[in-house]
């Protein structure tokens, strides 16, 4: 239905073709608007003429689920593992040398400390 403003009241008219729209999404201009529609593939987005009912598809969007349920099972593939180049944990290793340097900086205060009362 498309309404017009006329002193005050709301004149509704159906557009032409009284085809089913899920939303209308926004005005193009003074006589298109943009919609949306569900398709057995997923959403379709048109432009309506309101005057006569002519609609011109911009873009669609396939239902994802389906979709990539579908492309996954299609498609399904494995790759073997690649072991890391290197055995060691790099958390460890981090954990090991940040415990160096807080040694290595406290010793260094200790020897100042006794440097200082000799």
């Amino acid at each position: 239905m498309v309404g017009r403003v006329a002193h005050h009241h709301v004149h509704l008219t159906s557009v032409p073709g009284g085809r089913a729209y899920d939303e209308a999404l926004a005005w193009v201009d003074r006589t298109h608007v943009a919609t949306m529609r569900q398709s057995r593939t997923g959403l379709v987005y048109d432009v309506v003429d309101v005057r006569t009912g002519v609609r011109r598809q911009l873009t669609s969007k396939p239902c994802c689920s389906f979709t990539l349920a579908a492309d996954a099972l299609r498609t399904a593939r494995t790759v073997p593992g690649i072991a890391p180049p290197s055995p060691w944990n790099p958390r460890w290793v981090s954990l090991v040398v940040l415990i160096a340097v807080a040694g290595i900086a406290g010793a260094v205060l200790v020897a100042r400390r006794l440097r200082g009362r000799a």
